[in-house]
């Protein structure tokens, strides 16, 4: 059987390169246009737009969340969940930022980084506040709905970034 070489993609290992350097006239894949179609004609956000939708989408999510813990456990549960919010916050831009550095074949590493960031800040901040005593205030638990609810929106943003390649339409 005799695989077909993939290497033949209209973007090489360079687009990076040129999306940051075309950013500045607005052409590149962080710049301010809705989407860049690839050599496939599939529509990719950029990132940019990714971050736009994304930190609006965590914050309101992170204040319901917030509203509804204060109303379950207090009004002292309010500080641990605007902490809990802003850690999976940071850690959502912080793996779309890691995850948008590799593109073409190499996507998929780029996807299991982002997911990797977004994983162990979150994991990191409730180790801490196990150790720290800080469940009483019922911050895991806030860290838990914040993160689970930043993970679906992440994962649909980064997969719409996702660039469609031949590695992963298996051709």
């Amino acid at each position: 059987m005799v695989i077909p070489p993939q290497n033949d993609d209209s973007d090489s290992a360079t687009e990076g390169r040129r999306s940051v350097s075309s950013a500045v006239t607005g052409g590149g894949s962080i710049g301010a246009g809705v989407g860049n179609r690839d050599g496939g004609g599939t529509l990719r956000m950029s990132l940019g737009i990714a971050l736009a939708i994304l930190i609006p989408v965590l914050a309101c999510g992170g204040l319901l969340i917030g509203l509804v813990a204060a109303n379950l456990w207090g009004p002292a549960t309010a500080t641990a969940a605007f902490l809990a919010s802003v850690i999976c916050i940071a850690g959502s831009i912080l793996g779309l930022l890691a995850g948008s550095i590799f593109t073409g074949p190499q996507a998929v590493n780029g996807l299991l980084l982002g997911l990797f960031c977004r994983m162990s800040l979150a994991l990191g901040a409730g180790m801490v506040a196990m150790i720290g005593g800080w469940n009483g205030s019922r911050f895991v638990e806030c860290l838990l709905a914040n993160y689970l609810y930043s993970l679906v929106i992440d994962t649909v943003l980064a997969v719409w970034m996702l660039r469609s390649t031949r590695a992963l339409r298996g051709t």
